[in-house]
């Protein structure tokens, strides 16, 4: 689902069980606390970015436990909670554009065990013949 341009005063409350991508880009938004009340069992991708997102709330996990992917760019974000970072299925973030630096990610809770799974998941691109991005979530 893409509602990328639509402007939103917050994040929907969407009831989707079977949705596995939705866009939000360039939404205007800068608060994610309903997502509590979402319900995005199937969700594999989110994409946020060119909003104006300052802190992502750990009930994502919850409301997306196969979340794989997770695109943030060009957002006001300074940290990641551990628990988003230790998400079991969360192997692709892109935080490029936001106001946290690599020395900082490196250092947030949570951050080792994304890397780890991030790891795993880049061997098994590269060995299938897959051209991955070896960047640290477009922190470099």
């Amino acid at each position: 689902l893409t509602l990328k341009g639509n402007p939103l005063a917050a994040f929907p409350v969407l009831r989707l069980a079977k949705l596995r991508v939705l866009d939000l880009t360039a939404c205007g938004l800068d608060d994610l606390d309903r997502i509590a009340s979402a319900s995005l069992a199937a969700l594999r991708e989110l994409v946020l970015d060119a909003n104006a997102v300052r802190r992502l709330p750990e009930a994502i996990v919850a409301v997306a436990p196969k979340l794989q992917r997770l695109s943030l760019e060009h957002n006001n974000l300074v940290s990641l909670p551990a628990a988003v970072l230790r998400s079991p299925a969360l192997d692709r973030l892109d935080l490029r554009g936001n106001a946290i630096s690599k020395a900082q990610f490196l250092n947030l809770d949570g951050a080792d065990d994304f890397l780890k799974r991030r790891e795993k998941t880049r061997l098994k691109d590269t060995a299938g013949g897959a051209i991955a991005d070896l960047g640290l979530c477009g922190l470099d």
